[in-house]
């Protein structure tokens, strides 16, 4: 999964990773997900197994013993930079993905 922003600055992988290692980890999830700052949009860009996959990773996430508490958290993709956290109030931001 990919977590891309359009604005001046995007985060990069580590420096240890290769093009294809990178290319790898994207296809292993089957797809990645971009947000327009400006637009306040989060768009999912996949294949149709990777899409029918994002709900079952929020699933299994849910499902995980270690996630239950406050503020507990998962990073996704080779730039890690798609976080899933464990919150009181449900939202979607710049930052996660949160929710209980």
């Amino acid at each position: 999964m990919m977590y891309r922003r359009t604005k001046q600055s995007e985060e990069k992988p580590p420096a240890a990773l290769t093009d294809e290692q990178i290319k790898q980890q994207w296809r292993k999830l089957g797809f990645f997900c971009e947000l327009d700052d400006q637009k306040r949009v989060w768009t999912l860009t996949g294949s149709r197994a990777g899409l029918l996959y994002f709900p079952d990773l929020l699933l299994g996430y849910v499902n995980d013993p270690q996630n239950t508490s406050d503020r507990a958290q998962q990073h996704y993709g080779p730039y890690g930079s798609l976080e899933i956290m464990t919150y009181p109030d449900a939202a979607f931001d710049a930052n996660s993905i949160r929710g209980s």
